[in-house]
């Protein structure tokens, strides 16, 4: 059996369809009764309507016959199945009743089906099964809804700053709950597919999120400092990290940056870094320069100055930190403090001054100079005039000289006084019979350097650093014979400045005050004389045949005195020999050093360039106009300290 409206089969006792809920009729035709044989009447017998099959249409009305039609006797009825048409599924044909005739006995009605026979518990059963299919469906799409969840995390809800310092210096260092995040989300903390795929096998979820967490936003990290109250401080979770919990997690990050007050930090106390400053000076204005700078503070502060040398009487000197802009925080976080002022200002006193002008000189104080000059002087001519034929007449100071240092750098010398004297020596030989006899002039100086006025006013200097000029010789010969005085010093003012001063000129100013009277006085004459033609001619019987007869003990050691005075010689030579074999001469230098085999042959291949073979020439000469013989050799042997030989240079 199957359904009228919706063709669904049917059970042999459905009352409803299970599908559409439709009712059910009985699904067998009634029975229709069978056209009977006319009996005679009066009137026409009427037509008989047979059966007609049914179509597969919705059920129509019974169709009347016209009254009209005279009344028949009963006939019986006969049963005509309905043939069944083939649809999708076999649907039986509804009863199409037939027209009722005339005077014709009412056909009899279908007898209702059994109702023993249907199921009464299959609806209950269906609605049940229904029921529970949709419980199990909406069990199923919850579970796929809760595994697949998002978990909406606040991240910020474990942060804070730990602030510390004082205000303006403070610091904000992160510090972050794990544990807190991960009790409170532990059940929720759930891997994604790619998630369960990378840490999986390693770690529980909770595990692998704290991990990364960690790993980007580390507790006990400086994030700000500088910081006063008020100030706002951000922690922002960066893109990646976000990213990493949202891919591998099933979370949702609802806040990116944590945001909070800075507050709390204590004042700082105000203190004076500079209070017991000291400074040391060293040098004589104006190139004195700083030395040192102290405090007695406790801050471990270093100090510097804007200017730290020239420095003079009066200079204003910025004092500063070598801490520059970082010394506020310095003090505040290692010491609560904070600085009264980060610099100051100070004026430079208490030095002593170089002289620049000599009118700066007290009487005083030029007097020592001079009787120091005086005493300086005496000294080198009682050691330069020793022999019988020689004696110091007169030394007179005729007046000085004063260099001051023009140049914007400090030099070893600053300012130097020069004291000049005439000198007056009497000269005497006699040779063949006949006498030299004169008194002969020259010039010399000493000096002394860097004068200075002390903050007191008065005027100071080592006395005894006085010098006296060496390094020019001048000669005097007898006009009698083979005899000849050296003296250090000059046959004229001109050659004596020349020497003091003029040179010196691109470097320093000077000033003069010179007594030219007392040069040109009486008292010897200032040119050195040379032997006449006839003083020259040949030694008479039992003069000097040789050099070294005509040089006499004495006077070989005075030589090789002079040659150790020279500044050549203190400067390079710890010794200087002087040999002579007939008319050979032989002058032996010792280095006052070692060297090695480099420096050896450096040293000979210099000394072989040098000048030395001009200057052989020219004491050739010398020892023929001043003993009268002519040397034969001279030789310079150059030796190290330990009698090495470097060289041996002949001519």
């Amino acid at each position: 059996m199957f359904c009228m409206k919706c063709g669904q089969k049917l059970a042999d006792n459905a009352t409803f369809c299970g599908n559409c809920g439709t009712p059910v009729t009985d699904a067998a035709p009634a029975a229709v009764p069978a056209p009977a044989e006319a009996a005679p009447a009066p009137a026409a017998p009427a037509e008989v309507v047979p059966a007609v099959p049914a179509a597969p249409v919705e059920p129509v009305p019974a169709v009347e016959v016209p009254a009209e039609v005279a009344p028949v006797a009963a006939v019986p009825a006969v049963e005509v199945p309905a043939p069944a048409v083939p649809v999708a599924e076999t649907v039986p044909a509804p009863a199409v009743p037939v027209a009722a005739v005339p005077g014709a006995a009412p056909a009899p009605a279908p007898a209702p089906a059994a109702k023993g026979g249907k199921k009464k518990w299959l609806l209950p059963v269906i609605i049940g099964g229904s029921s529970l299919l949709l419980v199990i469906i909406g069990i199923v799409v919850f579970f796929i809804l809760w595994n697949n969840r998002i978990t909406k995390i606040d991240l910020n809800e474990f942060a804070k700053f730990e602030y510390s310092g004082y205000d303006t210096v403070g610091k904000a260092v992160f510090e972050y709950d794990y544990d807190k995040l991960i009790e409170k989300y532990k059940k929720d903390i759930r891997y994604t597919k790619e998630g369960k795929i990378i840490y999986g096998d390693d770690y529980d979820a909770d595990e692998a999120f704290e991990k990364i967490l960690k790993s980007s936003a580390r507790s006990g990290r400086t994030v700000a400092d500088g910081l006063k109250n008020g100030d706002t401080v951000d922690y922002e979770w960066s893109n990646s990290l976000v990213s990493k919990l949202t891919q591998y997690f099933k979370v949702d990050i609802t806040e990116l940056k944590f945001t909070d007050t800075v507050k709390g930090l204590d004042e700082a106390k105000i203190v004076d870094i500079f209070e017991g400053l000291q400074i040391e000076y060293k040098g004589v204005a104006p190139y004195a320069y700083i030395y040192s700078i102290k405090s007695n503070n406790q801050y471990n502060i270093r100090f510097r100055a804007d200017k730290l040398e020239q420095l003079s009487n009066g200079d204003t000197i910025t004092i500063t930190t070598s801490r520059g802009d970082d010394l506020t925080r310095y003090l505040l976080e290692n010491f609560g403090v904070l600085p009264k002022a980060v610099s100051t200002t100070i004026t430079v006193s208490g030095l002593g001054t170089y002289i620049m002008n000599p009118e700066e000189i007290s009487s005083d104080f030029m007097a020592k100079l001079q009787a120091q000059a005086d005493a300086t002087n005496n000294a080198y001519l009682a050691k330069d005039i020793t022999n019988n034929d020689e004696t110091l007449v007169s030394t007179t100071c005729v007046g000085y000289y004063f260099l001051k240092n023009k140049t914007s750098s400090n030099t070893s010398t600053n300012n130097q006084m020069i004291f000049v004297y005439k000198n007056v020596v009497h000269n005497t030989h006699t040779y063949n019979k006949k006498t030299y006899s004169k008194d002969n002039m020259f010039l010399s100086f000493c000096f002394i350097n860097n004068l200075t006025v002390l903050p007191d006013g008065s005027s100071s200097v080592d006395l005894s650093s006085f010098k006296m000029y060496q390094g020019k010789s001048i000669k005097f010969s007898s006009t009698t014979g083979y005899r000849s005085w050296y003296y250090s010093g000059f046959e004229d003012i001109d050659s004596l400045k020349n020497q003091a001063v003029t040179r010196y000129i691109d470097r320093y100013d000077y000033f003069e005050k010179i007594d030219m009277d007392k040069i040109n006085a009486g008292g010897g004459t200032a040119e050195p004389t040379a032997p006449s033609e006839s003083d020259a001619a040949e030694p008479s019987e039992g003069s000097a045949k040789t050099i070294e007869e005509a040089i006499k003990p004495e006077e070989l050691q005075k030589m090789i005195d002079k040659l150790k005075e020279s500044s050549v010689f203190k400067d390079n030579y710890v010794d200087v020999k002087i040999e002579i074999s007939g008319n050979n001469v032989k002058y032996q230098y010792y280095y006052n050093k070692d060297f090695d085999t480099e420096q050896i042959e450096k040293i000979k291949t210099q000394l072989e360039n040098s000048s030395l073979k001009s200057q052989i020439s020219t004491l050739k000469n010398t020892f023929k106009s001043s003993y009268g013989v002519a040397a034969e050799t001279i030789t310079f042997e150059y030796y190290t300290k330990s009698g090495t030989l470097i060289a041996s240079i002949s001519g």
